[in-house]
């Protein structure tokens, strides 16, 4: 009997341990944010920079409007970049900070459609398109 209260004590204290070593875990993680932002920053950054040129930088030069199709797609494609080259540990990390992987995804949504809007390349483009004498600017009479 008495070995039965002694087992049920050692389990008990394994559940507790446990639970605070998992609360002290994302302690140190929400106290690290700064380095794991800068991280996460910086393969966003490298992400964001491979799928421009290849999927986004002909829209940009030629002041073409991306469809929404294939903005979502190579949304998606940025995602999985970016889970890439962070690698599964970081990938974890990161939803440990951020509470789950929806939040990071969302996230990291936010971060590609703030980049995408400040496009600077499309802006001059277009600019120029405007500005341009040869450009019929009223096409309808």
């Amino acid at each position: 009997m008495i070995s039965y209260m002694y087992l049920i004590v050692i389990i008990l204290t394994l559940f507790v341990s446990f639970y605070f070593i998992n609360k002290l875990r994302i302690f140190k993680i929400v106290n690290s944010f700064e380095s794991y932002r800068i991280i996460l920053e910086y393969h966003m950054q490298k992400a964001y920079d491979i799928i421009y040129k290849d999927k986004i930088l002909i829209y940009s030069i030629e002041a073409i409007r991306i469809s929404d199709i294939d903005f979502e797609i190579v949304t998606k494609e940025f995602i999985k970049l970016v889970f890439k080259l962070i690698g599964p540990n970081l990938r974890k990390e990161f939803e440990t900070l951020y509470g789950n992987e929806e939040t990071l995804m969302f996230n990291l949504v936010e971060y590609f459609n703030t980049k995408f809007e400040s496009d600077e390349i499309r802006k001059k483009s277009e600019e120029t398109l405007t500005n341009d004498e040869s450009f019929p600017n009223n096409l309808v009479k």
